[in-house]
């Protein structure tokens, strides 16, 4: 009756220690493929970025959250519906008016903001073209915004679990602010400008090209998980910058 209890007290803490070793080697497992952030930028109200560099690029790895031009001059906010439908110059925001929300997803902006001569992006920096985005996704390949879509539910509604981020770029889902003022898709997708114009566009609905990020795509859709699409010129977006 009493033959195991002497082989119970060296085995239980061998068991211990496989457990221990098993738990710390998940935990130390990290679920994308480890990247690098490198030195640090800073735009003209003061905040700073995180950079990454993706193949031969180098991007924010944020989104644009200033409220100013590169000379100090403020970027005019529109509160109000009336305010963005009607803005005849540069517009900025943040989503639903929430201003502690733009620590996160930062600021929308509309098109003549990110083209006004005095500049929103950082010196040395500048706002993607189409040509630039469509770079970053033949770069990536396959599942291009998988890639790029920031990891977990924290920001992206749940599940999330297509995404990978793994190369740092943590693509927020910032949402978008329509030509009339109404703000939607926050945590669902992210709309980023780039500066080219669309070329065709009607003298009456103006339009630019963008980078659409959503996420969980049904996959037997064989739906891309990043798209380059053209929209409204009025429309509010957020955005990345790229290094000169």
């Amino acid at each position: 009756m009493n033959f195991f209890k002497p082989h119970m007290k060296r085995i239980i803490p061998i068991i211990a220690v496989l457990i221990l070793s098993s738990c710390k080697k998940e935990t130390t497992q990290a679920p994308h493929v480890p990247f690098v952030y490198t030195d640090s930028i800073q735009d003209a109200e003061g905040n700073y970025y995180h950079t990454v560099t993706i193949g031969t690029q180098v991007w924010m790895a944020e989104n644009l959250r200033s409220t100013r031009y590169l000379n100090g001059d403020t970027i005019a906010t529109a509160q109000y519906g009336d305010d963005w439908e009607y803005a005849l110059g540069g517009m900025q925001c943040a989503y639903d008016n929430d201003t502690t929300a733009c620590r996160i997803y930062g600021r929308l902006y509309n098109y003549n903001a990110i083209t006004d001569p005095r500049g929103i992006a950082p010196p040395g920096w500048h706002i993607p073209s189409m040509n630039e985005w469509q770079t970053l996704l033949n770069y990536l390949g396959t599942n291009a915004g998988d890639q790029l879509r920031q990891y977990g539910a924290k920001y992206w509604y749940p599940p999330n679990d297509s995404a990978t981020d793994a190369y740092g770029f943590a693509a927020l889902p910032g949402g978008w602010r329509d030509g009339s003022g109404i703000f939607g898709d926050v945590r669902h997708k992210a709309y980023f400008w780039s500066n080219s114009y669309y070329t065709p566009s009607a003298p009456s609905y103006p339009e630019a090209w963008m980078l659409g990020i959503v996420n969980n795509l049904d996959p037997t859709l064989y739906q891309p998980s990043a798209v380059i699409d053209h929209n409204s010129i009025v429309i509010g977006c957020s955005v990345r910058c790229i290094k000169d």
